[in-house]
């Protein structure tokens, strides 16, 4: 049954890989620019995280039929208690991320993407992209520690389509100094 499984997930890839292209040009117009400057090599992306990460994954299609390469997703760790996702998490490269894992990945030469903003800054950055990031530099250390670029990540305009929590910490915060 696990193998059918993997068959099966296989082929849902093969399909993503065919027509997330046509999907992106014909109904939303994505572009991405600078793609020509992603090393051969290993490297880290290091992306904005907006209200979905749909662009993030036009970007892993985009990366993947153009220059025919993978990128490891660094993921929260509630997504892997998502039933039934375990099998797409393995065949899209994701994990968990522990700086060390991160760090072989890198070694091993393949590149590494991570919003260090994560579902913070999905749920309560707003429409100024204002970067949630806190205190977490992991991400800088993990790019030194496997000495690599720390490629950089932006789509414009990624939260202008879905409404979220935006602003409700400014909120919170001036209420309580007033």
């Amino acid at each position: 049954m696990l193998t059918f499984l993997k068959d099966v997930v296989i082929l849902k890839y093969e399909w993503y890989k065919t027509l997330t292209p046509l999907y992106l040009v014909l109904l939303t117009g994505y572009e991405v620019h600078g793609l020509e400057k992603i090393p051969e090599g290993p490297g880290l992306v290091v992306f904005y995280h907006g209200a979905t990460p749909i662009d993030y994954f036009y970007f892993l299609a985009k990366l993947l039929i153009l220059k025919n390469r993978m990128c490891y997703t660094v993921a929260d760790h509630f997504v892997f208690k998502l039933p039934g996702f375990k099998l797409l998490l393995d065949v899209f490269g994701v994990m968990h991320g522990p700086k060390e894992e991160c760090v072989k990945a890198l070694k091993n030469g393949h590149l590494v993407a991570v919003s260090p903003g994560g579902v913070r800054e999905a749920l309560f950055s707003d429409e100024t992209y204002v970067l949630v990031w806190g205190n977490r530099t992991g991400f800088a250390q993990v790019a030194i520690d496997a000495k690599v670029p720390i490629i950089p990540m932006f789509t414009q305009n990624v939260r202008e389509g879905i409404r979220t929590l935006g602003g409700i910490t400014t909120c919170c915060n001036s209420a309580k100094s007033s």
